[in-house]
């Protein structure tokens, strides 16, 4: 499959400063770019086995980055109403038009990246009831910040506003995992 989208976001920022009573205009702009993804995915069947692996091939023009994430998904199924759904992959997200242009804009921006893996286990129960435990595990990194753009608390009390010319980059790495319980009915 394939797509192609056209995306435009114009924006204006504005903002009251000091004891003014009009608004100052920080940035004003319109911007855009042009994405297209092309994928695909093979599905085969191996005995109680399913596998479903697949990639897209996806290109942002207004970066002029062109990035591959590839994943797998399965399932094996019992006889007993017992299946172990899972899959894992690379995920990417382009930065957006507004984190890329303006005051606090960074053309040089990279797709976030996360790995993600999990694995269930569904056991199918009488009156249409399943259990269902998934454990899963996400690791991201070159996640968007500005740094200095929030407000804090000082210590000695009070408050300071943040920034509103902090720069865009790819500064955050993090880590999920857990387990997740459901008792569901169909």
């Amino acid at each position: 499959a394939a797509e192609l989208v056209r995306t435009r976001a114009p924006n204006t920022r504005q903002r009251t400063l000091d004891a003014a009573v009009t608004p100052v205009v920080l940035s004003d702009y319109t911007a855009s770019g042009r994405a297209s993804s092309v994928y695909g995915r093979i599905t085969a069947r191996l005995g109680r086995l399913r596998l479903a692996p697949g990639a897209p091939f996806d290109y942002w023009q207004p970066t002029d980055v062109t990035t591959k994430s590839p994943w797998v998904t399965g399932e094996l199924d019992s006889a007993a109403g017992l299946s172990l759904p899972g899959g894992g992959g690379i995920y990417r997200q382009f930065p957006a038009l507004t984190v890329l242009n303006g005051l606090n804009g960074n053309p040089t921006l990279q797709p976030e990246r996360a790995i993600h893996a999990d694995l269930t286990i569904v056991q199918a129960l009488p009156n249409a009831i399943a259990v269902q435990i998934t454990g899963f595990q996400r690791h991201e990194r070159d996640v968007l910040w500005a740094a200095g753009s929030e407000p804090r608390a000082l210590p000695e009390g009070g408050f300071v506003l943040g920034r509103g010319d902090a720069q865009w980059s790819n500064r955050l790495t993090g880590r999920a995992r857990g387990i997740e319980a459901l008792l569901r009915r169909d």
